[in-house]
């Protein structure tokens, strides 16, 4: 039978400890044998047992655990798996708790929560709720929906994962004009990282999880791409054409490249690639009257996928995925209601909203390559069909 130290050993190489392996700790060693008679000892055996099946009560009245095992030893405390309080998206996270005999300082000794926030099975993305929009969690069969920012009377949107999946960027109005915030994937601990004098959206964490790149409206009004400290220092402005609006920023997955969607006119956008200082800005789609949009890297960095619409003013987009220069074009879905892809952690599908029925949102899923595409998700009041649906990475599947 495994001990604590075991399980938490358990824990960190990502297996789960079964709920059969809790057990007793003793802390240090075996109290000297008593030299009363048997009577008394057996007197003193019935009422430690007592207090132990209370305290092990109390302890499920607090959890559901899942199991609980009481041993020989007295000195130390009653250690159990359960089933703490906390959910996320409809999952529980099982973790070992102790509990000394008396009942008294129930603690946990493990927290699994990060490991199961970070297994991606959830997608993010931002939805309407009863008082505009929200930023949602939704697992990947559909269940478990979320809204993470139901507390905040304001807009919240664009939501972005971090890389190792345990946080959340996202766009906000809670102080103000649009800023750029960052809480943890259950939605807790939200701080505000950026205050330019206009709005800031479209968050995008380079691979290392220390800078995030973003869309700000600067002094001047004029929409670039920025980039700001995960502390919210360093905020410095990339781009800065004056003619044209730059959002949509996306970080190279080697970390030495943003993607980036400039808008020269309504109906007119390409998507440009720079290195992560703002230099050597190049149009890597060139294609005058078409809008090329929202893009996002394969997790290998060797394709783009993206929204196209040959037709802006008349024709929604559609999917399409390229090289990553440029090359390669190929149409992915044919619907002219398809936006916002997201690909899979590795790169086998994407996913993305559609307004291609009017009922309900959806968000779909599809091979890499355009197959067996379905809807993965559709939730009523068309709360999936607004922009930026986000599939969570999954670190540590991947090594």
């Amino acid at each position: 039978m495994k001990t604590v130290r075991d399980s938490a050993a358990a824990r960190r190489d990502g297996r789960v400890a079964h709920p059969s392996e809790g057990r007793w700790a003793p802390v240090g060693a075996s109290p000297e044998p008593s030299r009363r008679n048997p009577v008394s000892r057996a007197a003193a055996a019935v009422v430690t047992v007592l207090i132990l099946v209370a305290a092990a009560l109390l302890a499920r009245s607090i959890l559901h655990t899942g199991s609980l095992a009481i041993g020989p030893h007295t000195n130390g405390p009653i250690v159990f798996v359960g089933d703490g309080v906390r959910s996320m998206a409809g999952v529980r996270n099982t973790d070992l708790f102790a509990v000394p005999p008396d009942g008294q300082s129930l603690r946990g000794l493990t927290d699994s929560s990060e490991r199961i926030a970070a297994n991606g099975n959830l997608i993010v993305f931002a939805g309407i709720s009863g008082t505009g929009y929200d930023v949602f969690i939704v697992g990947m069969d559909g269940t478990g929906l979320t809204d993470l920012t139901a507390d905040d009377p304001t807009d919240d949107a664009s939501p972005a994962w971090s890389p190792d999946g345990r946080k959340i960027a996202f766009s906000s109005g809670r102080d103000g004009d649009m800023d750029l915030y960052v809480m943890n994937a259950d939605g807790s601990g939200v701080i505000r990282l950026t205050n330019l004098p206009g709005a800031e959206a479209d968050p995008s964490w380079s691979p290392d999880g220390t800078r995030i790149a973003f869309a700000g409206v600067g002094v001047g009004g004029n929409l670039d791409v920025y980039v700001v400290g995960v502390d919210g220092g360093g905020v410095k402005r990339l781009t800065g054409d004056a003619g044209a609006k730059d959002w949509y920023p996306e970080w190279s997955p080697d970390g030495t490249h943003i993607l980036f969607e400039r808008d020269l006119s309504g109906d007119d956008a390409d998507l440009y690639v720079m290195n992560t200082d703002g230099s050597d800005q190049v149009d890597i789609t060139q294609a005058p009257g078409i809008r090329e949009a929202e893009p996002a890297w394969s997790p290998d960095g060797t394709k783009i996928a993206f929204e196209r619409s040959v037709d802006p003013v008349n024709v929604p987009p559609d999917i399409y995925v390229m090289n990553a220069d440029g090359t390669g074009l190929t149409r992915l879905t044919d619907s002219e209601a398809d936006f916002a892809p997201s690909w899979s952690p590795d790169g086998s599908a994407i996913i993305f909203a559609s307004n291609r029925n009017l009922v309900d949102g959806q968000i779909y899923i599809m091979s890499a390559d355009g197959t067996d595409e379905r809807v993965l998700v559709r939730v009523p009041d068309n709360r999936a069909c607004c922009p930026e649906p986000g599939w969570q990475p999954s670190p540590l599947a991947t090594g």
